[in-house]
């Protein structure tokens, strides 16, 4: 049993290909899918792996510099959520860096308006499963391009991966008569909401710092109340008083955040996460799958 043992991890490590390339990725949602695409060739790196900090004005740690350092390519969103990257590139990164800030280089991804402000974007494109499609043929195109000799991997990695995101236009809502909403007090949500068709669901974009004030609280409260939602989202961690006095226990609760900080990172991640949202949502809702 040893000796088969042996046989067989000796036939594992051979099949592996050598490591051709760095590759990174800024958040759990693009590095999941980068990593799906890149199974069974290597795993790429996680730069961020701190919920700790807003992700719009986080701080890099020596650590993470060093990831960018090494990186051949990195893949990201974009500057209007990864603020530390276009210095990162410039002062950290090699000079032969590939960068691909996905929300730029993909000319028909589905741009929604962000909830803080018309005149900015909405930055958790991911949310929206069709979106996603896109960000994996570009992912797919320049690992393709940088790494030749695993062309055939990631082409079908992409295509399998492609198909098990289809199965979420399974949860999408047919009918809209008298639904209940669902409020999120997170931006990015409206993306998940308008794919799964529900049309009168919101997002606020409002975090617990801004909440800190008895103005401000009053103001998000009257904007929760005049929807009147019969789920409201809140990220985890969310001051149980705060929530009393913006809800006053009237609305069922539903824990959770977008970028999936608590699913550990993998190629399974950003399946997992929008099938644990999608679910959530429709069970707050009381819809049967």
């Amino acid at each position: 049993m040893k000796h088969i043992i042996l046989i067989f991890l000796f036939s594992l490590f051979v099949s592996l290909p050598c490591r051709a390339i760095n590759v990174a990725a800024t958040f759990p949602p693009v590095h999941s899918l980068v990593a799906a695409v890149m199974m069974n060739v290597d795993m790429p790196v996680l730069i961020n792996q701190s919920p700790s900090q807003s992700h719009h004005s986080y701080e890099l740690k020596t650590s993470e510099a060093k990831r960018i350092q090494r990186a051949d390519i990195i893949f990201w969103i974009g500057p209007e959520l990864e603020t530390f990257m276009p210095n990162a590139l410039k002062s950290i990164a090699k000079r032969n860096v590939v960068s691909v800030p996905l929300m730029e280089e993909i000319e028909d991804l589905k741009i929604l308006p962000s909830a803080r402000s018309e005149k900015a974007k909405d930055v958790h494109i991911w949310l929206d499963p069709d979106n996603t499609i896109k960000m994996i043929d570009k992912i797919t195109e320049v690992l393709s391009t940088k790494d030749p000799e695993n062309k055939k991997r990631y082409q079908e990695n992409a295509t399998q991966f492609k198909k098990a995101i289809k199965t979420l236009e399974d949860y999408k809502v047919t009918t809209t008569d008298n639904m209940p909403t669902v409020v999120s007090l997170h931006d990015g949500y409206q993306y998940l909401f308008e794919y799964m068709g529900l049309e009168g669901s919101r997002s606020l974009a409002v975090d617990e710092d801004y909440l800190a004030g008895p103005k401000t609280l009053q103001e998000v409260k009257n904007k929760i109340n005049t929807l009147q939602p019969q789920c409201l989202i809140v990220e985890p961690g969310t001051k149980k008083r705060t929530i009393e006095a913006l809800t006053g226990n009237k609305y069922n609760l539903i824990y959770m955040e977008p970028m999936g900080w608590y699913i550990k990172s993998n190629p399974s991640h950003y399946m997992t996460s929008m099938v644990r949202a999608i679910r959530n949502i429709r069970d707050c809702l009381g819809l049967q799958k």
